[in-house]
């Protein structure tokens, strides 16, 4: 568990790295592990202390027990609780240190420690009141669960979309691996998935005595159309468990992530909870002075970090205008981002042809302003040279996904402003494409302004590229081609 529902991974390095710690594992997937959670730390912009960072690489393998006393000094402080695993399950949960800060309007990323000297398998899970959605899965609220560990008697990483047949792990049709509990009773099959379209899905199931799937055997769910997410289903089988299936319907839009079956156990037998209090520290607004070297207001790329490295606003829960993939932000002459009290230093620049410039700033309990003023270094607009980036996408690759299914064109502006591109195309495809189709004109946007041209156009990659390979249509009058056959040709380019 951790304050942003991006740094699951983090969590999870969090956890092995804690495990072999408390029990003196060996020290090579320890250190392993433990740097890991450092690079998924700077990725989410809140990277561990230079010293802890210096003190990471210089341990190699042949440190033995140093390795363990090294990860325990340097995570133990970023973690909000204590989670101690036995062999039926989560035994306790408790706060794990001094008490926390949180940011008043804002983000901080926490991890969870694992202690498990058992070695218990299964998928950790941890549920809170207070969670709340990522910004790029569904937005409505998840449902609440217990937490605790599920232990999978089969496991399934599907390498196509589409149903299919998975057999417990271990399994065979009439014989049961030796020591193996029967995979027989109450079970829940969990699963991540995407389907593209609504309706009704079902899973089939057969058992030793029961070889082919019947009408008894079967559970039906429903499906959440281009919503990325978990799926619970509860199976009631009478007999020893030795095959299943999944079957989403004719939808060719299903992908699946990754598959689990496990024993339902009784809730309250493997889990465990704890109270944590948190110091909130406010916040206040900081106002933006950006002007051209002439003195007009303009929009400019600002990365804010405080004394600790720490990027702001937190990336991993950045909703448009801003991305949660880049540490800057984009802000025009008058607006503001919050920032709780203390010192940052903030890389100021707009794009290529300025010159970067890094400013302090001193925060109090008041209001704030940081002014910039650009500098450029060459400026090719004034001998009729213009510069422009003809592939950008607005939906797709990094972009989110939901709610909003990609940024719109007002945020698409704000980058065109704030890097001063003097024409940006962006380019419709296939992530969310019936979505950001709608802003195409065959014109420059109306969000275009004198200077600063912003154009939707179209590139064919993955949809469409069997017929005409990988292209990039720009100056198009329209968005889609005409229904007698393809409307350009060109030359492959991938």
């Amino acid at each position: 568990m951790v304050t942003t529902g991006n740094a699951r991974s983090a969590s999870a390095g969090a956890a092995s790295a804690s495990r072999s710690g408390s029990t003196g594992a060996d020290a090579q997937p320890l250190l392993a592990q433990a740097r890991r959670v450092a690079q998924a730390l700077a990725l989410l912009g809140h990277p561990l202390p230079p010293a802890a960072t210096a003190d990471l690489d210089r341990l190699t393998a042949a440190d033995g027990p140093a390795v363990a006393a090294v990860v325990r000094k340097h995570f133990d402080p970023l973690c909000v609780a204590t989670v101690t695993v036995g062999k039926t399950g989560v035994t306790a949960v408790a706060p794990a240190g001094e008490r926390h800060e949180l940011v008043e309007q804002g983000w901080r990323q926490l991890l969870v420690k694992v202690v498990n000297p058992v070695g218990t398998t299964g998928r950790l899970r941890a549920d809170s009141p207070a969670a709340a959605p990522r910004p790029r899965r569904r937005c409505a609220r998840p449902v609440a669960r217990a937490g605790g560990v599920h232990r999978p008697v089969a496991a399934a990483r599907p390498e196509r979309a589409g149903a299919g047949v998975h057999r417990p792990s271990g399994v065979q049709p009439g014989r049961r691996a030796a020591g193996r509990r029967p995979v027989v009773g109450k079970l829940v099959l969990r699963f991540w998935a995407t389907f593209g379209q609504p309706g009704v899905g079902q899973v089939f199931w057969w058992t030793k005595e029961r070889p082919q799937p019947w009408g008894e055997y079967q559970v039906q769910f429903n499906l959440r159309p281009n919503e990325p997410g978990e799926y619970e289903v509860p199976l009631d089988c009478d007999g020893e468990l030795v095959g299943l299936r999944i079957d989403p319907g004719n939808d060719p839009g299903t992908a699946f992530d990754w598959i689990t079956l496990s024993h339902a156990e009784d809730p309250a037998a493997n889990t465990g909870t704890a109270r944590v209090g948190f110091d909130v520290r406010p916040s206040v607004p900081v106002t933006f002075r950006v002007a051209e070297p002439d003195g007009s207001p303009t929009t400019a790329g600002f990365a804010i970090r405080d004394a600790r490295n720490r990027v702001y606003p937190a990336q991993p829960k950045r909703l448009a205008p801003d991305l949660f993939f880049q540490p800057q932000v984009y802000r025009a002459a008058g607006e503001t981002v919050r920032l709780p009290a203390g010192k940052y230093t903030v890389m100021c620049s707009r794009g290529s042809e300025s010159v970067p410039e890094t400013k302090e700033l001193v925060v109090g309990d008041k209001p704030a302003t940081l002014a910039y003023q650009v500098k450029r270094w060459t400026d090719p607009a004034r001998r009729g040279w213009h510069s422009g980036d003809h592939h950008i996408h607005a939906a797709g690759c990094q972009h989110n996904e939901h709610p909003t299914e990609g940024v719109e064109p007002a945020d698409m502006m704000r980058y065109v402003l704030g890097e001063d591109l003097k024409v940006g195309c962006y380019l419709t495809w296939g992530p969310r494409f019936d979505y950001q189709k709608r802003f195409f004109t065959g014109r420059p946007s109306d969000r275009s302004t004198p200077g600063h041209l912003l154009r939707y156009d179209v590139e064919v990659s993955g949809f469409g590229s069997h017929q005409a390979g990988h292209l990039n249509l720009l100056n198009r009058r329209s968005n889609s081609r005409p229904a007698a056959g393809p409307s350009t040709t060109g030359r492959r380019s991938g």
